[in-house]
């Protein structure tokens, strides 16, 4: 989907919300080139659920540090 967004879409960067805990999804994101960004979490509660979320980002400097 990276790659569609880029390529197809044009976006210079894609944006992720993971979930601080969520330890598999961060794995992937890390895999597939995102980084996360040093702002702080965003506080969000939906359904009654408060977490919080880690921004990370996809780019083409990102994307070439590795």
């Amino acid at each position: 989907m990276t790659d569609l967004a880029r390529t197809t879409a044009g976006l210079p960067k894609v944006i992720l919300e993971i979930e601080r805990d969520n330890h598999p999804s961060i794995s992937v994101a890390r895999s597939s080139g995102f980084r996360q960004l040093k702002s702080p979490p965003e506080t969000v509660t939906d359904k009654g659920r408060t977490y919080d979320l880690l921004t990370w980002e996809h780019n083409s400097t990102a994307a070439g540090r590795e």
